[in-house]
């Protein structure tokens, strides 16, 4: 799905953002399983393409032991070319 998604749409998309919200659905460990695959896939559809994510939503996420930084301990920093959230 995400290389299809890629190939269809490479050089006229410049981002994938990998699930808005995540934190609110998924355990990090289960959001970095989700982002190796899709980064894999977009980046050999289109290697110009940046991968963001996961989304935020949830304030306490980004506080210290929350989502983001399970996510970051976890390797998914080196994964994501922008990290997002909402505000």
């Amino acid at each position: 799905m995400f290389a299809e998604l890629a190939r269809r749409h490479a050089g006229r998309v410049k981002a994938y953002e990998l699930f808005d919200g995540a934190d609110a659905s998924l355990q990090a460990d289960e959001y970095l399983a989700l982002l190796r695959l899709a980064r894999e896939a977009i980046r050999a559809a289109d290697p110009a393409a940046l991968v963001v994510g996961p989304g935020l939503r949830k304030p306490a996420s980004a506080a210290p032991g929350g989502f983001l930084e399970q996510l970051l301990a976890q390797g998914g920093g080196d994964l994501l070319d922008v990290v997002t959230c909402r505000l």
